[in-house]
């Protein structure tokens, strides 16, 4: 005998007998001790955002990126099989099997987790540039240009999925158009992974010396950024004796 909510036996069959109501687990998050329960047809991202915790997933939860990924810090043996979608993704990235996307889990029992990429950037990241105005046509000033773009992206994107590099990017440009901002520039337009900055719209004073300074800060930044990349996917744009070769070149 069956019931239609796939409760145990009742007497009152085919009607549920209210057993499911308790077929829930617990999920603890160990960023802020949370925890919550969760059923077992919900996966770890919808419980997570129902409950207002904040958790990334630039793809929107279908599984085609893998900025939502966990650690299983306990309970791993709880966690559902990987899907088709997480295993493509992991077999790319070589996951671990502690390593999960919290928009496919579901589970059968109590778990811990960890989730990996989540800080205030990442929280706060607006994807939408904002565009200003740079002055009616016919205003003659004297501009510095500042020109950058990313060494290396081509073959560290190879080994992510489209959402994944997206991500990655819009992280870029929302650090790099802090550091230009502050410098009294502003962007002009984005080019794939390239910044096109104008210092001397609104301020014309010592315009090329704020460029310089800016770029500078924008080398030390990339130095944090390289960092990151490394924590979130245990790979750098360029490598070690590529990096040590451009400074090398440079005199340092």
């Amino acid at each position: 005998m069956v019931c239609f909510s796939g409760s145990k036996k009742s007497a009152n069959a085919p009607f549920c007998d209210g057993t499911h109501s308790k077929l829930v687990n617990r999920m603890e998050i160990v960023q802020g001790n949370k925890v919550v329960e969760i059923s077992q047809a919900k996966s770890f991202l919808t419980t997570a955002l129902r409950n207002e915790i904040p958790h990334l997933s630039a793809c929107g939860g279908i599984g085609k990126c893998t900025t939502c990924r966990v650690e299983i810090l306990s309970g791993l043996e709880f966690c559902s099989e990987r899907t088709e979608e997480e295993s493509k993704l992991a077999n790319k990235l070589s996951m671990p099997d502690s390593i999960r996307m919290a928009c496919q889990i579901k589970i059968n029992g109590d778990v811990k987790i960890k989730r990996l990429l989540l800080d205030k950037r990442d929280l706060t990241l607006n994807n939408e540039l904002s565009k200003k105005k740079e002055g009616t046509v016919g205003t003659i000033r004297n501009l510095t240009i500042l020109f950058c773009d990313i060494k290396g992206l081509t073959p560290f994107s190879e080994s992510l999925s489209v959402y994944d590099v997206i991500f990655i990017l819009n992280r870029y440009f929302s650090i790099m158009r802090e550091v230009i901002i502050s410098n009294g520039g502003e962007v002009n337009n984005y080019i794939g992974d390239a910044i096109l900055a104008i210092f001397g719209l609104k301020e014309s004073r010592q315009q090329t010396i704020r460029a310089i300074k800016a770029a500078l800060q924008m080398l030390i930044e990339m130095d944090n950024f390289q960092k990151y990349l490394e924590e979130a996917y245990d790979e750098s744009l360029i490598s070690e004796s590529e990096f040590i070769s451009v400074k090398s070149s440079l005199g340092t």
